[in-house]
This record gives structure tokens, C-alpha cells and sequence, in this order.
């Protein structure tokens, strides 16, 4: 029956930051070691890999990738799960410079008006 040797732990990261998740395990025959977040199958694309060892790395962290993640290693005497929370940290709510708040628009006319994030690293939604 295979065991986790090395489990996932709940973490902080920042923004923007790389990540690990262990799930080291042991077992005769080797057991699979399948990833989940939030009941769903993990997708390994160009952020998020699954290593040799069965940890999980994700680079580049986004707001979305925040959530549980469950590690499943497998053979065909038994499975044995393991879940850690990722919290995506250090976002820092955007600040909008000072434009002037009136604009002087001939009817008919096309205008423009911009705004410009001082800081902020998560992309705000802009409505009109």
C-alpha cells in the first residue's frame, strides 16, 4: 500500500512568486501521483509542472491559483490523499493617480480619458 513520505503543508505566497508542494511517497509497485485543486484535475501547462518526486510547482502565482490542492498517490494496493491551502499573499490594491475630474467636450465630439495605476499588482477591472 503506498504512503506519503513527505506531505503538503498550507502556505503563503506573494504574487507574482514560484511555489512547491511535496507529496513524496513510497509504495511497491511506484505509486502515481495525480494533483487536484477545488475536485478538479490539475492541468500541467507552462506554470505548473509536477516533478519526478511528486511535488507540484507552480510559477508565477495569480490570484486564481489560490485554493486547495490535493495530492493522490496510487498503486493497485491502495491510495492515500494529502491537501494543503496555497493563500496567494502580497497583493496590494491599486492606486489611481489624480486626473481632473472635469473635461470640457464639444457635443459631438470624440474624447478620451485615461487613468493611470500608480501601484498595484493584480490587473483592476476598469468600468465606465
Amino acid at each position: 500500500e503506498p504512503f506519503i513520505l513527505q506531505p503538503s503543508y498550507d502556505i503563503g505566497v506573494d504574487i507574482g512568486m514560484n511555489m512547491s508542494l511535496p507529496c513524496v511517497s513510497y509504495g511497491f509497485p511506484r505509486p502515481q501521483t495525480f494533483w487536484y485543486k477545488k475536485d478538479d484535475s490539475l492541468e500541467t501547462n507552462k506554470r505548473a509542472k509536477i516533478g519526478e518526486d511528486g511535488t507540484l510547482f507552480i510559477r508565477d502565482l495569480q490570484v486564481e491559483d489560490e485554493g486547495t490542492y490535493v495530492c493522490v498517490v496510487e498503486n493497485q494496493f491502495g491510495k492515500e490523499e494529502v491537501s494543503a491551502y496555497l493563500r496567494i499573499t502580497g497583493i496590494v490594491r491599486p492606486v489611481i493617480a489624480f486626473s481632473n475630474p472635469e473635461i470640457n467636450v464639444v457635443k459631438g465630439s470624440h474624447t478620451a480619458i485615461t487613468c493611470q495605476i500608480l501601484i498595484g499588482n493584480s490587473p483592476p477591472t476598469i468600468r465606465c
